[in-house]
């Protein structure tokens, strides 16, 4: 290789092949596929929904809302 390859020269040497082996193999994990069937009951999903659910509010100051009791 280099007739005048030191030691601390071959560790950093390898020290950068090692480097870049690992981010080309990391590089690797980040492919997908094109497509990705939905996840089973789709379709009885309600989210994403708004929050508060408008159902549920309390439109008027002083009055609880329905469903909720104080003792």
């Amino acid at each position: 290789m280099i007739p005048r390859l030191t030691h601390r020269r071959a560790v950093g040497l390898a020290m950068g092949l090692l480097v870049v082996a690992l981010a080309l193999s990391l590089g690797a994990c980040g492919k997908k596929p094109d497509f990705v069937d939905p996840p089973q009951g789709r379709d009885a999903d309600r989210f994403p929904g708004t929050y508060p659910d408008p159902a549920t509010l309390n439109p008027r100051p002083g009055e609880l809302a329905p469903g909720v009791k104080f003792p």
